[in-house]
Order: C-alpha cells, then structure tokens, then sequence
C-alpha cells in the first residue's frame, strides 16, 4: 500500500511540474520534444519504487585493447587478408583489362602500400610479358592505376 501511495503522489507532483514546463515551451515543435521527454523521465519515475535497489543507470567506458596481443593479432590478420583480397581482385582488374587490349600475360604480380589512413596505393606492377606487347601493357596499366606505378617486365 505503501509503494501505492508512493507511485500516485510521484505521478501526481511530476504531472504538475511537466505541466508547467509544457506551458512555459515557445513553439509547438519544442512542446513536442518536452512531451517525449517528460513522458519517459515520467515513466521511468512511475516504474522507479517497483525496483527493489531503485533505478541505477551505469555506463562504463568500453575496453581498451590497444595493448591486447589477441586483439593487435586479429587487427593484422584482418589488415592481411583485407590486403591480399584488395590485391587479388587488381590482380584480376588488370589482367582483364590487358586481355581487352589483345595483351597476353602471365605471372601478372601486383605491390600496394597502406598508408596511416589505410589507403592502399600500386606501388609496383610485374608480369611476363613477349616484348612487342611490353609497350602496349605498360600504357594500358598506367592508364588504369596511374603514371605514378613502376611497371616490370620478367
């Protein structure tokens, strides 16, 4: 009966003060905002004296693995795998693209470099090319991944 009594008179005092504050709101957007925001703190009142330790609300700050060896083991892992994933499919982009241009090769190898931001730049192309398409192949791969790249020739 006690817990009763408790629930009315914080249901009662909390539905006065939101009252007033609903009053007291300049436009009927902001009357909006109040009424969904004294409708759960009125809520969360009401429930508050059914809780046997009261309503306790923690929030702790998320682990640090910046220093967890299983967790700097996964990281580079992923970074593998994201690498060779990246480098495979250049790998096939490039082929693809060779054979377009009537371009025959094989052992088609491709180097990236991840920077700090993690963006992954060709550094270095080689492949087995005859001689009278290494021309022809280097223009079609500076074409596709910029003049920047170093194209070799086994």
């Amino acid at each position: 009966m006690e817990m009763l009594k408790k629930v009315t008179l914080i249901g009662c005092l909390l539905g006065i003060a939101f009252s007033m504050v609903e009053l007291a709101a300049p436009s009927e957007k902001m009357k909006k905002q109040i009424k969904i925001v004294t409708s759960v703190v009125l809520l969360i009142s009401v429930m508050t004296p059914f809780l046997k330790d009261g309503l306790v609300i923690s929030v702790s700050a998320p682990p640090d693995f910046s220093t967890d060896r299983n967790a700097i083991q996964m990281e580079e892992q992923v970074q593998q795998a994201y690498s060779s994933e990246i480098n495979n499919s250049l790998e096939r982009r490039a082929q693809a693209a060779l054979q377009e241009n009537g371009i025959t090769v094989d052992n088609l190898c491709i180097v990236t470099e991840t920077d700090e931001y993690n963006f992954l730049k060709v550094k270095e192309i080689t492949m087995s090319v005859d001689r009278n398409s290494q021309a022809a192949a280097k223009e079609v791969l500076m074409a596709l991944f910029g003049n920047d790249i170093q194209v070799g020739f086994e």
